[in-house]
């Protein structure tokens, strides 16, 4: 469900399912939480291929930004369709920075 790469100093996980839901929740928390306590503090989440996210799914992002907290960055990259929608409905692209691409997500923590 969750590859991950190494660039440099920063994490990219990539959500390889189209769906981010209850079903799915634990494992993800899991598994992110486990990387953050590691000492992984900047994180790109990469929803490129997700098309669908519910509470729960929103609820464990938003835990992953808190668990990164201030000294670190949690950025998604790639969220499109519903899922931005979501994230703007929700007013979370407030909080979370979105960024188009990992591409640009990577070029803006790496400045």
């Amino acid at each position: 469900m969750l590859s991950f790469e190494d660039r440099d100093d920063i994490l990219l996980a990539r959500l390889e399912t189209l769906r981010l839901d209850a079903a799915l929740v634990p494992e993800f928390r899991t598994t992110m939480t486990d990387k953050i306590a590691a000492g992984r503090r900047r994180i790109i989440l990469d929803l490129s291929e997700v098309n669908f996210v519910d509470s729960s799914g929103l609820g464990a992002i938003v835990l992953c930004l808190k668990q990164v907290g201030r000294n670190g960055a949690f950025v998604v990259a790639g969220a499109q369709g519903a899922v931005a929608r979501l994230f703007k409905l929700t007013r979370l692209d407030k909080v979370i920075r979105l960024y188009p691409n990992v591409a640009a997500a990577a070029e803006h923590l790496a400045a």
